[in-house]
């Protein structure tokens, strides 16, 4: 072997520590990327997929109830491909092992061996329940812990106990986000729709389009030519859904965390960078003197180049090897944990996720980016002469002493410790300042978490404002509002009860109709509050009158109060006036107020409904979820048909369950930033103790003993990571604001007010103390262990 591969050979494996060193930066910086990366393509492509593995839906319409002729009838017109009809009931079913009985509902699919249309997917147990027979969904076990090969009862609206029996449980992945609302869902066939004392019958048509199915204009025309034939049949269209066979309905979520990873993925590639731009920069400045040597006894410009890069890529290449299988196992395990929660599945389990993009991506971080690095220092000291070289001074010219320098060098303190420690910290400008970016980044994105998750608080806090009873109340049938009211007075807990009328109506445009969920609480309820973006709030003399959330924008962008809008209810064309636009979800689903008055004259139920607001005495989720099944068995042992109960809690908190994927993203990748920033600042210790090992020497040899050798390296890293953390404040602001609005605007589609909250500054203080203190463990440790000897012999 020739002597200057050896030498390569000798610099890898003779300082361990260094290399190790250099490594782990390198490796730190490549596997962040890939992680990041991965999260970025996997999850929304895994829900696409799942969501299509089910062959989802076009076109789903409520109507009144049809046979299986009516079905055929409906797979005859054009453009239709596929149709199934489908019916829900509800019921209770009794909680084994107590005497709670909780509300569910069981959808009736004709043929589960056929299955062409929303296709479950069975986790265990039968695939096909005969009659008398259910699957259950299995986010139902969570409150209705029966497991297959076990009987359940059930209570039917009209007071019958039946038993059915559990024979497998299922996932459903086409299933909208109502379903997470009401998680207990039971799948059966048609007999047992029978033996449930219910008629062999549908109400909703599922259907699926020829063509491309991702077209809506396409899908539109096909789902006109349906609403026509079921009108045309006397029967009444109650709700239309038309989607995109790849709109599943957790996008707005898929794309929040998208955009998450995206945002801060761009500045781990930047921190991942400057940590490896450091490491060679510093790699190259402790060899100059070796570079010296190297040309004094003969060797030649090119071979020194040669020399350098080829020790560069050996840590490259064994730091790629590493962080490329790592990343793609963390990368799938984080997608593998979060895709669950967003109703979807990882397709690919048996193997780790190499993406071809991400690898060219990681292998640039790794190799190109280090090259480029330490190029220039290379070239510099091959072309450095001899006597400077031999030196060790720095490649570029002398400096003028600066203002900061004189000032650094004039600051006095009382332990010389402290004084030293801080000369230290700024001897290395360019190595601090890439160190201190890479912390503050860091710093300003954990920050930011806690500020994103109150903005998201804040929001939810906005949407319940429009309604803020404790207790939603359906009945399975329309009672007498004194009747209701009054029997909901007599619950103990119950403060107050009030009557809503809600309606799924039709709007009507040129081209295509649409679903709108209205809803008319009483004149001046206390359980709305009555804010507005734009217009004012409806009024009780009013009629006709409408207020409509922001999603019309969707239908209308030039949408204002004062404009009519065509919508029909029950078969019945009105043309309404908007007079205000709130904001709501920021979803799709398009949500409008209008006086009770108005409803019910178009209802013809001026004094019956069916849904009803309680206010309960407490308001946490545990008195809610209580009293909800009081008044479910008060109501149904006094002989009122229940259709379910769901406290308000329960809604904010599995809202909040979806948000909190969100700030589990954030506060991964912001801890991954957290250990980047680390290892760049155990890093860059390491490497300013080795270039200060004679002069920790010439301490060692005026008295200086172990414990103020590791306090110098220790107030070194301190030091450094304060300073970040003042930087990281200040940057925190911007970060915090971007970053706020990417995330609402996912979500909600609509940007949030600025807030700040103190946790993420508290919190991230004391993170940074012991990041900082672990990060100088092992560099203080070194310089600790250095003898006299040793320094005098270093070289």
């Amino acid at each position: 072997m020739r002597p200057r591969w050896r030498k390569v050979l000798t610099d890898f494996w003779d300082n361990k520590a260094r290399s190790i060193m250099i490594i782990a930066s390198i490796t730190i910086g490549v596997f962040a990327v890939g992680v990041v990366g991965v999260g970025y393509f996997v999850i929304p492509e895994s829900m696409v997929q799942t969501y299509l593995s089910t062959n989802p839906a076009n076109i789903q319409i409520q109507t009144d109830l049809f046979d299986e002729d009516f079905v055929k009838t409906i797979q005859n017109i054009d453009g239709v491909k596929e149709v199934e009809g489908r019916v829900s009931i509800a019921a209770r079913a009794k909680k084994p092992g107590t005497d709670e009985w909780l509300s569910i509902r069981f959808t009736a699919i004709d043929d589960f061996s056929n299955q062409r249309i929303k296709k479950l997917s069975p986790v265990s147990g039968k695939t096909d329940p005969a009659e008398k027979e259910v699957l259950l969904l299995s986010d139902s076990l969570e409150t209705l812990p029966i497991e297959p090969g076990s009987p359940m009862q059930v209570e039917l609206s009209d007071g019958t106990i039946l038993t059915l029996n559990v024979v497998g449980t299922t996932l459903d992945y086409s299933s909208d986000l109502a379903i997470t609302f009401n998680q207990r869902l039971g799948m059966i066939n048609l007999d047992t729709l029978e033996y449930l004392h219910q008629p062999r019958l549908f109400d909703t048509l599922v259907i699926t389009t020829e063509g491309d199915q991702n077209d809506l204009n396409e899908i539109e025309a096909v789902a006109e030519l349906v609403t026509e034939q079921v009108e045309n049949s006397g029967r009444r269209i109650l709700s239309k859904d038309i989607n995109r066979s790849v709109d599943q309905p957790y996008a707005n979520y898929t794309d929040a965390v998208s955009v998450i990873i995206g945002f801060i993925g761009i500045f781990i590639l930047v921190l991942s960078s400057a940590l490896v731009i450091n490491t060679m920069n510093a790699l190259m400045a402790q060899h100059i003197r070796q570079i010296g040597v190297i040309k004094l006894i003969g060797g030649e410009r090119k071979q020194i180049i040669g020399m350098y890069l080829i020790l560069v890529v050996l840590f490259s290449l064994i730091s790629l090897m590493i962080a490329i299988p790592a990343s793609a196992y963390v990368g799938q395990e984080m997608a593998a944990n979060i895709l669950p929660v967003l109703n979807g599945k990882l397709q690919t389990n048996d193997q780790l996720i190499f993406l071809p993009p991400i690898i060219m991506l990681q292998i640039v971080v790794a190799l190109l980016i280090p090259i480029l690095a330490a190029f220039i220092p290379i070239l510099q000291g091959a072309s450095v002469p001899i006597q400077k070289a031999l030196s060790a001074k720095l490649i570029k010219n002398e400096e003028k002493i600066s203002r900061f320098d004189r000032w650094l060098e004039n600051i006095r303190s009382k332990d010389g410790i402290i004084t030293l420690g801080i000369r230290n910290t700024f001897r290395q400008k360019g190595r601090l300042a890439l160190t201190i970016f890479t912390l503050s980044l860091g710093s300003a994105i954990f920050i930011s978490v806690f500020n994103v998750e109150l903005s998201l608080d804040k929001q939810i806090d906005r949407v319940t404002r429009y309604n803020q009873a404790d207790i939603y109340l359906e009945m399975e049938q329309k009672y007498p509002v004194k009747e209701m009211n009054a029997q909901l007075s007599t619950i103990p807990g119950v403060d107050y009860s009030e009557a809503w009328l809600t309606t799924y109506a039709q709007l009507k445009t040129k081209s295509k109709t649409e679903n709108v969920n209205l809803v008319a609480p009483p004149d001046n309820s206390p359980l709305v509050s009555q804010v507005v973006n734009e217009g004012s709030w409806v009024k009780p003399e009013e009629n006709h009158t409408i207020v409509v959330n922001d999603a019309f924008w969707n239908t209308y962008p030039d949408l204002k109060p004062g404009d009519q809008i065509l919508l029909e209810i029950r078969g019945k064309e009105d043309f309404w006036t908007v007079v205000g636009i709130f904001h709501y979800t920021g979803l799709d689903e398009k949500f409008a107020y209008t006086t009770f008055g108005t409803l019910a004259q178009d209802l013809n139920s001026p004094n019956h409904t069916s849904t009803y607001r309680v206010v309960t005495a407490e308001h946490t989720l545990e008195f809610q979820l209580e009293m909800a099944q009081k008044i479910e068995d008060q109501l149904t042992s006094a002989g009122y048909n229940v259709a379910g109960t769901t406290s308000q809690q329960e809604i904010v908190k599995e809202g909040l369950e979806k948000m909190n994927v969100l700030i589990y993203v954030l506060l991964f990748l912001s801890v991954l930033t957290g250990i980047v920033g680390g290892i760049g600042l155990s890093g860059t210790l390491s490497l300013n103790v080795l270039e200060r090992t004679a002069e920790i020497g010439i301490l060692r040899a005026i008295g200086a003993y172990n414990k103020i050798i590791t306090r110098l390296v220790m107030f070194e890293s301190l030091f450094i990571g304060l300073t970040s953390y003042l930087i990281g404040i200040v940057i925190s602001f911007p970060i915090s604001y971007v970053l706020t609005n990417l995330v609402n605007s996912a979500i909600f589609g609509a940007s949030s007010a600025f807030v700040i909250t103190p946790k993420g500054f508290i919190l991230w203080f004391f993170i940074l103390l012991i990041l900082s203190l672990v990060a100088s463990y092992f560099p203080a440790k070194n310089a600790a262990s250095l003898t006299i000897r040793e320094v005098l012999a270093y070289e």
